[in-house]
């Protein structure tokens, strides 16, 4: 980002990386995404979140496990598989673009959204009854998918 400052604000949203897992992180995650959401404002220009973007890990086995949701380690995960990467891979792209039709059907990866949105709301809700003990604060959790819009992804294989 210091290296080229404004090229990252000036991006397309939606934009993804395809990584494989390293061995010695396989014991820590499956295959999956990280998806980057974004709260969006409300119609006034005041955002409801305190933090406006949320970092999802959405592995594919766990369809009934709760969605990772921790920003923290999710940007370390995020750091772990990324590091030293500078070009993107052309065997896992060509995987990835062969599965999506060259992203054409991308249903597998809508439904993991869809359950990565569901788990940002329940951790908007979580923050919004956590604030009514914290004297002087409320937030306000999202109340549903459209109060988010991606802002990238990162395919785990």
């Amino acid at each position: 980002m210091h290296a080229n400052p404004g090229t990252l604000e000036g991006a397309a949203t939606g934009l993804h990386a395809v990584v494989s897992i390293p061995d010695d992180l396989r014991g820590q995650m499956s295959p999956g995404v990280i998806f980057c959401l974004e709260r969006r404002e409300d119609t006034d220009g005041t955002s409801r979140a305190t933090v406006p973007l949320s970092l999802v890990y959405a592995p594919w086995d766990a369809t009934d496990a709760p969605i990772l949701s921790h920003p923290t380690r999710s940007l370390d995960l995020l750091r772990q598989l990324c590091e030293g990467h500078h070009e993107p891979l052309a065997s896992l792209c060509a995987h990835f673009n062969r599965a999506t039709r060259d992203g054409e059907d991308m249903s597998e990866y809508s439904a993991l959204l869809t359950r990565a949105v569901a788990a940002a709301i329940r951790q908007g809700e979580e923050a919004t009854l956590e604030s009514l003990f914290t004297p002087g604060a409320i937030a306000q959790g999202a109340l549903s998918e459209a109060d988010f819009s991606l802002v990238s992804f990162v395919v785990l294989l």
